[in-house]
């Protein structure tokens, strides 16, 4: 997927670049002043080619994910923890998560809470501290069922570090609807240590996952996951708004054949503007009260992609403005 958009980050830079630093607001002035209606405005400074070219020399930015690796042996504050304990759920929403367990049937089906157990445990052939099911009242118990991670802000990749059974085990990702995205599978052998089991999807659209196998131990010593900032950016500030979602708005528009609304239009064009500088590109996020970070490669793709759908649809006659 990052090698998809990479390809079309560059391929729409390079086209906006080959057809002059101008031409395209220049289309999109003529195309509206046909129309009858005040141009809109969409200009670059004339050094735009070398503002360009490090999103063409580097594709979709790395920063964009984020990676997150969670220890079960300590809380997210770096507080060790030395005896067996019953979770509430929210012990590591610092870290993005919410625990629980998930019976899947009959057995053991009181076991809804997870719970952390520290050596010396009555699981032998693990010498560690781990992640697992349990009765949500003391003692813990019944250690032998699913585990669900529930995911604060979408996820696209997730891996889990785990002692197993001489078991295959499953991971199963859900999406915000509930809906399976897709399963992981991974056999682990009594007394060999721990495996790996991941799972990566196209999207950041995995909203929990659980793991684990029927009647046999569920271990779990680390979680790591990846998000990818870029499509869920504007989660947790609802006050800031992505560009990408204005491009979005207006491309779609123009697929589904609907007038084009000049007041979307000059909202995603002002996007240009970030801090009160001309930048070139347009910006990630913005507020009522303006543009509030710098341009971003993936924000100016979409807005290339959707203002070179309006510049087509207004010249083929195939849609006008509102």
């Amino acid at each position: 997927m990052n090698a998809q958009r990479t390809l079309l980050v560059s391929l729409l830079v390079s086209l906006f670049l080959l057809a002059g630093s101008d031409s395209i607001a220049d289309i999109i002035a003529d195309s509206i002043a046909s129309t009858g209606h005040d141009a809109p405005y969409l200009t670059l400074p004339e050094d735009s080619h070398s503002l360009f070219l490090p999103f063409i020399n580097y594709g979709y930015p790395s920063s964009h994910i984020i990676s997150v690796q969670v220890p079960f042996d300590e809380y997210p504050d770096g507080t060790p923890i030395t005896a067996d304990t019953i979770l509430s759920g929210d012990e590591f929403k610092a870290k993005g998560i919410l625990l629980a367990g998930a019976p899947q049937g009959d057995y053991c089906s009181d076991a809804t809470a997870a719970a952390i157990l520290v050596p010396p445990h009555h699981v032998g052939f693990i010498d560690d501290t781990f992640l697992t099911s349990s009765f949500p009242v003391e003692p813990p118990g019944c250690h032998a069922v699913a585990v669900e991670i529930r995911f604060i802000e979408p996820v696209r990749e997730v891996k889990l570090v785990f002692y197993g059974s001489s078991s295959i085990y499953t991971l199963t990702a859900y999406d915000a609807t509930d809906t399976v995205v897709g399963a992981a599978h991974q056999e682990s052998v009594v007394g060999e240590g721990t495996v790996d089991i991941q799972y990566v999807s196209d999207l950041s659209n995995i909203h929990r996952i659980t793991f684990g196998r029927e009647a046999s131990i569920t271990a779990v010593k680390e979680l790591h996951y990846k998000k990818d900032t870029s499509l869920t950016i504007d989660l947790e500030t609802p006050i800031d708004y992505a560009t990408y979602k204005l491009a979005l708005a207006l491309y779609v528009g123009v697929v589904l054949n609907e007038p084009v609304d000049p007041v979307l239009l000059q909202t995603l064009l002002d996007k240009q503007f970030a801090g009160g500088d001309y930048r070139g590109g347009f910006v990630t996020l913005y507020t009522s009260a303006g543009p509030v970070n710098d341009s971003n490669t993936e924000a100016t793709a979409y807005a290339v992609l959707a203002l070179s759908a309006v510049d087509q649809c207004l010249r083929s006659g195939a849609c006008d403005l509102r």
